[in-house]
């Protein structure tokens, strides 16, 4: 099932076995839309890769996610932009995007985003970091 034009539900629910509710599937609409969005301008249509968007409870737990994770209500996705670097696409999502904004500490090359409604940066151990996001404005 498409989201939108490049996203599926398939993608955004990779490594799942569980079904996601309906109100989970209309927030990852939410997300792939804001996903699309920088796909077609800011990414330059370079191909996005999911590396995770929903997660059941029970997934969340076995790899360790947060327990209040937005990633269980269908509002965040880890990705990665092909031809960007881990430090270029962060950079990006803190000057663009209103939301959540996460640092991977780890060797992951990839920037987690997610739309909880306000701005805040942070790192993959919760600590704070600054945010150029209003910056912009």
């Amino acid at each position: 099932m498409n989201l939108t034009k490049n996203f599926t539900l398939e993608e955004m629910t990779v490594h799942q076995t569980e079904k996601p509710s309906s109100a989970v599937v209309e927030n990852l609409r939410s997300l792939a839309k804001v996903l699309q969005g920088y796909r077609d301008t800011i990414f330059k249509n370079k191909p996005v890769v999911v590396h995770s968007a929903w997660r059941s409870e029970k997934y969340n737990k076995k790899i360790g996610g947060a327990i209040n994770s937005y990633h269980c209500k269908g509002m965040a996705v880890d990705f990665h932009v092909a031809g960007l670097t881990k430090k270029e696409l962060y950079d990006l999502m803190d000057k663009h995007h209103f939301g959540g904004v996460e640092w991977y500490l780890q060797d992951f090359n990839a920037v987690h985003i997610d739309i909880r409604g306000y701005v805040t940066r942070f790192d993959s151990k919760n600590k704070h970091l600054p945010s150029h996001y209003a910056q912009k404005k």
